[in-house]
């Protein structure tokens, strides 16, 4: 009996250690400020545990009301003088749980990342757009990136704007002022871009993301 019960708390004490580790394998965490019909803002952070391997927690989709985020964040493997490459990708699609949409575009950021050196943090911002019925889904990013060597981990984190302008008036449908447009103005004001072209800015290749 006294085996039998020694046996059922080993498998309780497993049980319990499994439901404690199970987080540490996911590919990150948001924190999300804004999930609105509009517009979305969040911040987020994650790690690729294994960055010697493509194998393992390297993408999660969340789901929101309004907006869907993709988060894909990579540590590939070190190269021969112990610096990592890598990949990210974060897809925002303009779809939830309440209003599904599926005419809503993928707007895509990403990089491939190589000769990263250990704890050289990396700062990639990417701002990308895709036609979306009359107007136009925009997405800007931040992300940072930091290889761990003694801890063997590659860590990512930054942020996420999405916002929509379905007039195509190009304003956005938030009527905030924020960096993504500030950015799109600066460019068409010396001449990178036209208005016409606001909405075509920086369009990302979709590539497969895992």
């Amino acid at each position: 009996m006294k085996n039998k019960g020694s046996r059922i708390a080993g498998l309780l004490a497993a049980l319990v250690f499994c439901l404690v580790t199970v987080p540490d394998l996911l590919a990150a965490s948001i924190e999300v400020t804004a999930d609105t019909p509009v517009s979305f803002h969040a911040t987020f952070k994650g790690a690729d545990t294994d960055p010697y391997s493509i194998a393992g927690n390297d993408f999660q989709t969340f789901t929101f009301d309004f907006w869907t985020v993709l988060v894909n964040l990579r540590g590939d493997g070190v190269d021969a003088n112990g610096n990592a490459f890598g990949f990210y990708e974060i897809q925002l699609t303009h779809t939830g749980s309440l209003v599904a949409d599926p005419t809503a575009p993928l707007v895509n950021t990403f990089l491939f990342y190589s000769g990263l050196q250990p704890d050289v943090v990396l700062t990639d911002s990417t701002v990308s757009s895709q036609p979306h019925q009359a107007g136009s889904e925009y997405l800007m990013t931040t992300v940072q990136i930091r290889f761990d060597p003694s801890a063997g981990v590659t860590h990512l984190n930054g942020t996420i704007a999405g916002d929509s302008d379905l007039d195509g008036d190009g304003t956005t449908d938030s009527q905030q002022t924020h960096m993504l447009i500030e950015i799109l103005q600066d460019l068409m004001q010396v001449g990178t871009i036209t208005g016409r072209e606001m909405g075509e800015i920086i369009r990302q290749t979709r590539q497969p993301s895992h």
